[in-house]
């Protein structure tokens, strides 16, 4: 009975995704080599278990291929290391909105097709190109950039500073210009900075909003609401369940794919947007078959998949870290603490849900940032809660901004308070005493904190057994 329990399908998809995991890991020191005999050493004791045996296949299987898939993407900038440190010339297509950054350059991510000079070579890498020349820059164009190539952070190939940038034309399709037109429309029906903020909870474009701003948003602990992610999408999800309520389960699922895929391709794919895009799959499939899925395999499932899409974010987003360290502090964590009695307390599961994302997530800010900030739990317990009503009436205001501009104030003024008490509140709280606190930790002491951390949740998960998810 006790193979039985741990050698269940379940179990051989969350070890199979961290073997996948582990491989593409694996990837960044060399090819498979000699890994092929590591199963002879430690497991040829537990041979004669053909459910062991079945087990270790799966998760060597998956290893070898997570290697196999990040060897793959390695080999796309091995043509660009050539060129690092020298002058190029390269033709791109910008992925993501332009923003002002601290040197009040205009810098964007771009997706390089093709280098010009010193020689002509066909790439396929993002790129962060930071310049001068341009006002801004739009999601779609196609640029002609001149400039020096550097290795950089995050999950670009490499960084240009400083470029000469042309444009040659563009890619946008009807998407992106309706997305031109609302968040015009948003500027022509709500003022500064409501109307920035509004795209940011909406479409999460959050280029337009000022430096101070995006300081006291982040300061608040409130960043997640302006950039798009699984609440948002879990949002559309449950207004189309909600809709079709009266139809078919195949209805209810297409008419939910469609809307998410216009989103998404308005918004584009950030490592948050993509593991909320397989985590709703994930969860609309399993609903539509009647099952629910185990927190844990729908976690390390759906982090195998983004990185089978993206290796990269693995290696070098901190965003991916984040996102998964708050999606653990939520569904795994958060269940575990709130007591059974408070299950149904809507106000107990925001605390809860607010403090597990938090302690998740703040070894990592600490590492990365140096700070972190201590008034979050505050801010988001009188902001977070309003992020639906906010889209709704936002959406109202940018179609009216858009389709009737003489009459979109009228039609924005219920946008416009409650946008202005939501910066209010962010404005107020990272003003208090205290709101950030310098902190810094190395790799030994994260990893320590996190060893601690998931024997403290195994200890609950002893007592408490967690429930299945199900996208109600």
């Amino acid at each position: 009975m006790i193979f039985d329990h741990r050698f269940r399908r379940t179990t051989f998809l969350i070890f199979g995704s961290l073997g996948f995991l582990g491989g593409s890991l694996y990837a960044l020191q060399g090819s498979a080599g000699w890994a092929w005999l590591i199963p002879a050493f430690f497991f040829a004791p537990a041979l004669k278990d053909r459910r062991f045996v079945a087990l270790v296949v799966v998760m060597y299987g998956c290893f070898i291929g997570g290697v196999i898939r990040g060897n793959h993407a390695l080999a796309k900038e091995d043509v660009l290391r050539q060129f690092m440190g020298q002058k190029v010339t390269l033709d791109a297509v910008i992925t993501d909105d332009g923003y002002y950054d601290y040197k009040r350059r205009v810098t964007f991510t771009a997706n390089v097709f093709e280098i010009l000079s010193p020689e002509r070579v066909k790439v396929d890498v993002p790129l962060r190109i930071n310049t001068f020349v341009l006002s801004s820059a739009t999601r779609g164009e196609v640029v002609r950039v001149t400039g020096k190539i550097f290795p950089t952070l995050g999950n670009v190939a490499g960084s240009i500073g400083y470029a000469e940038v042309e444009t040659l034309g563009t890619t946008v399709n009807f998407l992106d210009l309706a997305r031109q037109k609302f968040t015009a429309g948003l500027r022509n029906s709500l003022p500064e900075p409501t109307a920035s903020f509004a795209a940011g909870i909406l479409i999460g474009q959050r280029s337009s909003l000022t430096s101070k701003w995006q300081d006291i948003i982040r300061d608040a602990g409130i960043t997640h609401i302006i950039a798009v992610s699984g609440y948002n999408l879990t949002i559309l999800v449950r207004f189309t369940r909600r809709l079709f309520k009266r139809k078919s389960r195949y209805q209810v699922l297409v008419s939910s794919a469609l809307l998410v895929t216009a989103f998404v391709m308005i918004t584009g794919l950030s490592p948050s947007i993509l593991r909320a895009i397989i985590v709703v799959i994930l969860l609309q499939l399993s609903w539509f078959y009647g099952r629910k899925i185990h927190p844990i395999v729908l976690l390390s499932l759906s982090a195998a998949i983004s990185v089978l899409i993206d290796p990269f974010q693995l290696w070098r987003s901190v965003g991916w870290y984040l996102s998964f360290a708050a999606f653990f502090g939520v569904i795994v964590m958060a269940p575990l603490l709130v007591s059974k009695k408070r299950e149904k307390s809507i106000l107990a599961l925001l605390i809860t849900e607010s403090l597990s994302a938090g302690l998740m997530t703040l070894p990592i800010i600490a590492t990365v940032f140096g700070r972190v900030s201590v008034v979050s739990i505050f801010a988001n317990l009188l902001v977070t809660p309003l992020v639906p009503l906010a889209m709704l009436l936002s959406f109202i205001a940018g179609l009216a901004g858009w389709i009737l501009p003489a009459m979109s104030g009228w039609f924005a003024l219920p946008a416009r308070f409650l946008l202005t008490y939501m910066l209010d509140i962010a404005n107020i709280v990272s003003r208090l005493p205290g709101a950030r606190l310098g902190l810094s930790v190395n790799a030994l002491v994260l990893a320590i904190f996190y060893a601690l951390l998931c024997g403290g949740i195994w200890i609950l998960h002893r007592h408490r057994k967690p429930k299945l998810l199900v996208l109600d």
